[in-house]
């Protein structure tokens, strides 16, 4: 089995972190993550989220897994890889497989939420300008 490639999320709307000290970070914790992630037959590791701690209150990285079979169908399953207290990745990683409706979902929520952020900056920019 190959190791998978280590590359960030480019789907529309993503945010690329600005300090080049998070980003070296993100990409070094999911290097070594997939030396453990190659014998699931992922052959792509997508940064989604670098460090940071959510409904999961343990501190991870959120990334994309994808096969070559979920690469042809466009399709990903999501997983956390944690981190210890010092920031070294703990050989630790919780992978969540996405079916096609929940990715359809999440697609639909994403641009949702994208509509009330740009209808409330609008808003917000018309009151000021008044």
């Amino acid at each position: 089995m190959t190791t998978p490639t280590v590359t960030w999320c480019d789907y529309e709307g993503f945010r690329m972190p600005t300090r080049r000290s998070t980003i070296k970070y993100a990409e070094t914790v999911c290097m070594a993550a997939a030396q453990d992630i190659r014998s699931s037959g992922y052959i792509m590791i997508k940064i989604h989220d670098p460090l940071h701690r959510s409904a999961d209150q343990r501190e991870h990285v959120t990334v994309r897994l994808k096969s070559q079979k979920q690469i042809d169908e466009g399709t990903y399953d999501t997983a956390h890889i944690y981190v210890d207290k010092t920031s070294v990745y703990c050989k630790d990683i919780s992978i969540y497989k996405n079916n096609e409706s929940d990715l359809k979902q999440n697609n639909k929520n994403t641009k949702k939420n994208r509509r009330i952020k740009m209808k409330s900056k609008i808003r917000n920019k018309n009151k000021t300008t008044t």
